[in-house]
């Protein structure tokens, strides 16, 4: 998990194939939106 100061990213350890979550909170930690990639086994992205 890696945090910023209004975003947090979170990535599943499983990989390939691997998922990666990108989370955008506001000021007081509510989910504004939300990101989801996901690699295939070559690692691209979908």
């Amino acid at each position: 998990m890696i945090r910023g100061q209004n975003w947090k990213l979170d990535f599943d350890r499983a990989f390939p194939p691997a998922k990666v979550v990108i989370q955008i909170l506001n000021s007081n930690g509510m989910l504004i939106d939300e990101y989801s990639f996901k690699f295939d086994q070559k690692g691209k992205a979908k």
